[in-house]
Order: C-alpha cells, then structure tokens, then sequence
C-alpha cells in the first residue's frame, strides 16, 4: 500500500471552530430529531452518475486492500460476503455478484437503500455494471437480484428477516447482527460505517460469532469531522468538545469518536489476529503541533493518533469462534 496522503488544513481560528462546530452539531441533532440519519454521502441519490462513480471507487479500492493485505487476489468463488452499512444503494452489491461471490448480505440500521426509487437504482445498476465490463445478460440478472432484495414497503425490514437467495437487503434499528440470524461470512467489509456504530466493542464480538473460521475483516473508517464546510478547515473539530457536552448532541449515527487504537483492541480482545489500522490520510504534522492544546483531554494523548484522519482496518477470525 502507498505512503498516506498528508492534508494541511489551513491555520486554525481555533475559537471560531470551536463556535462554528458546536452550532452544528446542535443544527444536526435537531434536523436528525425530525428526520432520521437519511443521507450518508455527500451528493443525492438522485446523482446516479456520482453513485456509480462511487460504488465502483469502493469496490476497486477493497480489492485492491484486499490484495495488500492478503499478499494476493483474493478468490470470491464460493464466499458469503456481508456488509455493514451499505447505505443509499446496492451497487457494490451487484459489483461483488458480478466478480464471483455466492451470497451477499447488506445490513444496515437504516434502511436506506429502500427508500432510494427503483428508477434511480436502475439508473446506477446500469451505469456500474457497464462500467466494469458485465454482460447484458449478466446485468439483468443482477438488476432482478437487487430488485428482489430491496422489494417490500420502504421501512424496516421485518425483525429477524431470514437470508435467502444470492442477495440479501436486511435491516435492524438496534443493529443486532446476532437477532439478525445471519449465515457464516467469509468477508466482511465497510466503508465509512464503523465511525457510525453507536457500540463498536458489541458490533465486533458479533462479528466473531457470525464470521466463519478464518475470514477476513476489511473497514475504510473515516475518523475526521462529518460536517462537510469544516471538514478541510478544521478535520478534529469533533474532538474540542468533552464527552459530556459531545454526547448530549449526538444522535443515531453521529461519529463515535473511537480512534484506531480503539479498534484494534477491540477486535484484539475478540481473538481477532493479524490485527491492522493503516492510514490513508493523515494530517500535517505542524497543524497537529497548533492543534493538539485545543483538543478535549482524552485526544490530546499520543495515543489517541489525531493526525490519523482515515485508516483500513484488517482482521482475520480466529479459527474457533466464539459461541
């Protein structure tokens, strides 16, 4: 894997990010209390071609971890994939059918892929799938997969939902993975979900229970700032507030703070081995210099690696799981 891309945000006003950071995550607490977590990314969507875009950058860029990570391409024939947190579509779904999987299972606590139209999920399917070389016939088999999976009223799906067919689209408010009765994984993967767990440490041992013996663990963790005006001006603006005053604004789905050292002790404790956090983008080390005072105590500590602004994290199952 290359060297991590290095972000110099511009000097810090530190009171006025300070200000600025507090109104909004007041602003989100109040929007998300009259419309639930609906808008994970930052485009609509309505913007099918960005989608595809999208979902065909996340896929390549798995696979290509993947092969960092195993010293090799990994051989999907066979495998029982599951994903946290999909989001607003199931494109990388369709990506992962199309390259050999057996079974995919797309779990969310939102159940936002249902309430994107069919007409926008048409649009996207059609654009990704021709944009990685899958043949017309091929392609409509996906389409009627995806159109199976997302098929039902634009909710939650029913507690307990069972897993059948090659694509499956299943949904949990309390994010219960074990309630969920999933099959045995054999990779598991997510992008920019895990900083949304509102219970990493639980989510994991899940994971250890439903994984099968030596699978794969593959999360991109997006550990910045979510607020997109602050996002390059000032990316720890989540980390000035104390525990206390950051919790009483949160809500279901805000980032949970959690910090790559967090992550692997977490999957370290599950018997998860080869335990990795690499980074991907961190951030100039003058402006963590500046910054650093500013900070709420818990992260000024070299510990908590604020200039580690987004990270793969990599885990293998321990061959005996947990009962």
């Amino acid at each position: 894997m290359q060297e991590p891309a290095v972000l110099s945000p511009p000097k810090p006003a530190h009171r006025l990010w300070w200000a600025l950071g507090l109104a909004a995550l007041a602003a989100n607490k109040v929007r998300h209390a009259l419309r639930p977590y609906h808008r994970p990314r930052p485009f609509s969507p309505r913007d099918t071609d960005a989608a595809a875009e999208y979902d065909a950058r996340v896929w390549a860029n798995w696979m290509e971890y993947l092969r960092d990570y195993l010293g090799r391409p990994i051989e999907l024939a066979g495998k029982t994939i599951l994903e946290l947190g999909p989001g607003p579509d199931l494109g990388v779904a369709a990506l992962a059918l199309a390259a050999g999987a057996d079974r995919y299972i797309a779990f969310d606590r939102f159940p936002l892929a249902r309430a994107t139209p069919w007409s926008l999920h048409e649009r996207l399917l059609d654009a990704v799938l021709a944009g990685a070389g899958v043949a017309p016939g091929t392609a409509d088999d996906l389409h009627l997969c995806v159109r199976d999976a997302l098929s039902g009223p634009p909710g939650p799906a029913p507690q307990g939902s069972a897993v059948a067919g090659p694509l499956t689209y299943l949904c949990r408010e309390d994010f219960d993975l074990v309630a969920a009765d999933l099959p045995p994984a054999d990779l598991i993967v997510s992008q920019a979900a895990f900083e949304h767990f509102d219970d990493p440490p639980t989510t994991i041992a899940h994971l250890t229970r439903l994984a099968a013996p030596g699978a794969v663990l593959l999360a991109a963790v997006d550990l910045q700032t979510h607020t997109p005006f602050l996002r390059k001006r000032d990316p720890l603006n989540i980390y000035r507030y104390s525990d206390r005053l950051y919790h009483r604004l949160s809500f279901p789905g805000s980032p949970n703070r959690a910090r790559p050292a967090d992550y692997v002790r977490w999957l370290t404790e599950s018997g998860w081995t080869n335990v990795q956090a690499r980074p991907l983008l961190v951030l100039d080390e003058s402006y963590v210099r500046a910054v650093l005072p500013h900070l709420a105590p818990p992260f000024r500590d070299p510990a908590a690696q604020v200039e580690c602004l987004t990270l793969v994290l990599y885990a293998t199952c321990p061959e005996v799981t947990s009962e």
